[in-house]
């Protein structure tokens, strides 16, 4: 899903503090995601996923926001602020931001069966989400962005099987 191009633009210097709350929040991320299946039942497992991507997002709005700017006015959810911060990840807030209302039936107890083709579904699109947030985690401790050419997933492959 991913390719990347040999040139890189360099941006501001790197601040050490916000690389480690991205990686913290990062490996908190792929600690929940590995031990998502744990839970017994598949709507449980979906929850769980959701929270690990939700996770990952905010590692990517630690390097890709910045921290004196809060936006004044629309959402401030994590999956609507993602695409202002880092434009390259769009696709994935639109995918996420689509799960936001079944977890939280999920939550309030109104969904109570999901299919295990969707949460394998979900497990694997979390795992590619967790590697672009990696790549951007990484671009920013070397104090460049992620080339242009980089191309993250499309909406229409993250909606096919």
């Amino acid at each position: 899903m991913t390719g990347t191009r040999s040139t890189t633009r360099r941006t501001a210097t790197v601040d050490p503090r916000l690389a480690l709350r991205a990686r913290e929040l990062l490996g908190r991320a792929e600690a929940m995601a590995a031990h998502a299946t744990d839970a017994p039942e598949p709507t449980e497992q979906l929850r769980a996923l959701y929270l690990a991507a939700l996770r990952a997002a905010g590692a990517a709005l630690v390097i890709g926001e910045k921290s004196t700017v809060r936006p004044r006015r629309g959402s401030v959810s994590a999956w609507a602020r993602l695409p202002r911060a880092l434009p390259e990840l769009t696709t994935w807030a639109t995918y996420f931001a689509g799960l936001s209302r079944l977890r939280a039936d999920i939550e309030l107890g109104v969904v109570r069966d999901i299919e295990p083709a969707r949460v394998q579904a979900t497990q694997a699109r979390l795992a590619d989400f967790l590697a672009e947030v990696q790549a951007q985690v990484v671009a920013f401790e070397h104090g460049t962005r992620v080339p242009a050419g980089h191309r993250s997933a499309t909406l229409a492959e993250l909606s096919a099987g």
